[in-house]
This record gives structure tokens, sequence and C-alpha cells, in this order.
């Protein structure tokens, strides 16, 4: 079937900046303590092997005062190095209360969504995702960015 894409020229510079890759490895730098205003991260928080870490991490990269939002499952799915052990699965009562460590959470609400569907099969993969945003507090994130 045809899927129509319509031709739109995009200025330079006029995107969020965007990167892909481990997080972790990524923002745990140094170099990243506070360089940010916002994060916004989707699908991706039940992705790390240690999502404590992701916490601490994202609490090293934004500023006092900043913003962090979030939507996705806590699926816990993927499959990790076993070298480094299984991950750690949280029910999102225990990772607010490791977050709210380091953030204030604001608005939270759980809301399904599809990740893939196609309307001519019974193919469907639907999540309970959860939508948090959070203000970043004080706290230090002891252990990111530091040898």
């Amino acid at each position: 079937r045809e899927t129509p894409v319509p031709e739109v020229e995009v200025p330079e510079g006029s995107l969020p900046e965007v990167h892909f890759g481990d997080f972790l490895r990524l923002y745990g730098r140094a170099s990243d303590l506070a360089a940010y205003d916002a994060v916004v991260t989707a699908f991706t928080l039940d992705c790390s092997p240690n999502v404590l870490r992701f916490v601490r991490t994202a609490a090293h990269l934004i500023r006092p005062g900043g913003l962090w939002t979030n939507f996705g499952p806590l699926a816990y799915d993927t499959d990790h190095d076993e070298g480094h052990g299984h991950g750690i699965e949280l029910s999102w009562e225990e990772l607010r209360h490791a977050i709210s460590h380091f953030f204030d959470v604001k608005d939270e609400e759980f809301v399904d969504s599809l990740q893939a569907a196609n309307a001519e099969s019974m193919m469907q993969i639907q999540y309970s995702c959860i939508f948090f945003t959070a203000v970043r507090n004080d706290k230090e994130a002891v252990g990111i960015g530091e040898k």
C-alpha cells in the first residue's frame, strides 16, 4: 500500500538535538554535570541494565530546577549483557521512590500505548506506560562522572 510522505524543507538548526545510544555511556561524563535545563526520555527507562544508575545519570545531567519528563513502559524485557548479571526490575512505586531522591515528581499517570499495530492484521503490541514530569532538586548524584 502507498504511504505518502510530504516534501517539507526543515531549516537547519530548527529541530531539537537528539542522541541515540547507551544513555549511561553518553551522559555519564563529568563534563555533563548540570549541562541541561530539560531531558526527555521515551521508551528508554526500562532498557537500562541498572535503572537506579539511569536515574542518577539523569540527575547528573539536569541542573537544579530543571525538568525531566518520561514516557514509556516498565517492561524490563530487553536482553542485557549476561556478564553483568540481570537488570533491576522495579515497580513504579519503587522507581518513584528512587526518582524522588533527586527530583520532585509533579505529574504522573499510566497511559495505554500501542508500540506496534497493523490495522490490516490482528497484530498489536500494547504497553501500559508511565508518564511523569519531575523537577530536579539540589541533591548531588554521587558516582556519576567520576573515575
